[in-house]
């Protein structure tokens, strides 16, 4: 028999050094550092893209509102007093997709921009016949603006042109339409785009007919 196997199996049956569990636990350590910075990061990107998508999500929202009365123009009659008119800051006519009244009567309403030197923010304001204004949706800077093109093809800051009535002789004079093809919203901010709205029916862009 051999003395030396006690010592033998001694040795092969040892545990880990000090030093070895030191090194572990250091590498452990390491490791879950870097999987709760990486937690924390994931949970932060999730936090962010939730708030940019509600932001987006609201834009949205508040720019759908804003579209749809220029949506719903309706012309009025040839000598009706809500024909519709347009400026660089405002919008007047009839729709039949109000904010404050049922949908599908046609509605007087006016659209303006303003802008507010103090805050230095542009707001569309929104208005139904008399009742009180409402604040649809708001933007830093100033120079905002709506445009209208009409048959031309041209854009014009104002709607209707003197030059769209011309004289024909004998036929009399031609009655052009009273809604342009496109409406534009140009908020001239680099935090939201320009938004068109497009009438191309040329039927749906004539005077209204009388019932009788």
């Amino acid at each position: 028999m051999n003395f030396l196997s006690p010592y033998r199996k001694a040795m092969t049956q040892r545990g880990f050094t000090l030093l070895e569990v030191l090194v572990v636990l250091i590498i452990a350590s390491l490791i879950s550092v870097v999987l709760m910075q990486g937690l924390f990061l994931v949970l932060n990107l999730r936090d962010n893209l939730g708030d940019n998508l509600l932001n987006l999500d609201q834009t949205n929202l508040e720019r759908s509102r804003s579209l749809q009365p220029l949506e719903g123009l309706l012309p009025d009659f040839n000598d009706g007093q809500n024909q519709f008119k347009g400026t660089a800051s405002t919008i007047s006519g009839l729709t039949n997709k109000p904010l404050l009244r049922r949908e599908g009567l046609p509605t007087p309403f006016s659209l303006s921009i303003k802008y507010d030197e103090r805050r230095g923010l542009s707001t569309l304001v929104y208005q139904e016949v008399q009742d009180p204004a409402v604040v649809l949706t708001s933007w830093e800077g100033e120079g905002s603006r709506f445009r209208y093109i009409g048959n031309p093809g041209q854009w014009s800051d104002s709607w209707p042109e003197e030059s769209m009535v011309k004289p024909l002789g004998i036929i009399g004079e031609l009655i052009p339409a009273q809604l342009p093809e496109l409406i534009l919203i140009d908020p001239n901010s680099n935090d939201m785009a320009p938004v068109a709205v497009a009438i191309l029916s040329q039927r749906a862009r004539l005077a209204r007919e009388l019932p009788f």
